[in-house]
């Protein structure tokens, strides 16, 4: 299985961190490794990311992580009961196809290039669709009847996975977050986690991490290693990224 992603990418990050939780042997490709035209030929669409399964290709981080939930069901990133499940599934597509989809960079560059929307105004685009999200988001966290660690549980999941990289997103953005302290408090729980902990890393970044504590990587290249699942077999017992699901942590890993 091999994930063609890039490593700022929200959508693909959210199909690391499910694989990540689950325990999904893949490879992880840089988007950037692949000649020219070598995607659009795999994925007509495009867009990143992609999850080749066998040479059969699957497009959009929505159709990949319901791949994964359904073929492997354990542990489920989803929670049992039916109304919860679907308020996790609401709280996810508000980030995918409201936040994410009308701020991302070809949308930004159809502003201005189609329309001549100057910086200021794109800024002022990005804002409003990310804060209108994120107060909506922050509200119905306030609405939980159980206050949780996580989102929606004490177990990182669906909307977890959702919800991280489209924080760093908006950082990135330069939207202020300071308004959303329920949402910052799951972003913090979650990112001492090892499926959340180098998301937002350059595949480099994460081999002189691994380098630096573990020492030589033999002939591991760091095209290799985007993901940590990928980098285990190649380091062994790597103190960097031993199994931590939910538990034990290392905050200085990552």
């Amino acid at each position: 299985m091999r994930l063609i992603s890039r490593w700022q990418n929200s959508a693909g990050e959210r199909v690391r961190i499910a694989l990540r939780l689950k325990g999904i042997d893949h490879t992880y490709v840089p988007a950037s490794s692949l000649q020219r035209g070598q995607f659009t030929e795999l994925n007509p669409q495009g867009l990143l990311p992609a999850l080749d399964v066998g040479g059969r290709i699957i497009a959009q981080s929505a159709a990949i992580l319901d791949y994964l939930e359904t073929t492997f069901p354990e542990p489920s990133l989803l929670p049992a009961d039916p109304v919860v499940r679907a308020q996790v599934k609401a709280f996810a597509a508000l980030i995918s196809s409201e936040m994410h989809s009308l701020t991302v960079q070809r949308v930004r560059r159809f502003l201005t290039k189609e329309y001549g929307v100057e910086d200021k105004g794109v800024e002022r685009w990005v804002h409003h669709w990310l804060t209108s999200g994120l107060q909506a988001l922050e509200t119905t966290l306030k609405q939980r009847p159980v206050q949780s660690v996580f989102a929606f549980g004490d177990r990182p999941g669906w909307a977890d996975l959702h919800l991280i990289p489209q924080l760093s997103a908006a950082r990135r953005l330069q939207c202020d977050l300071s308004p959303y302290p329920r949402l910052l408090e799951v972003e913090q729980h979650c990112t001492v986690l090892t499926p959340f902990a180098c998301h937002a890393l350059r595949p480099s970044r994460i081999f002189r991490l691994h380098r630096d504590r573990e020492g030589d990587l033999g002939d591991v290249q760091p095209s290799t290693l985007g993901d940590c699942a990928t980098m285990k077999p190649a380091v062994g017992k790597c103190r960097t990224c031993l199994p931590r699901r939910f538990g034990a942590t290392d905050s200085r890993a990552h």
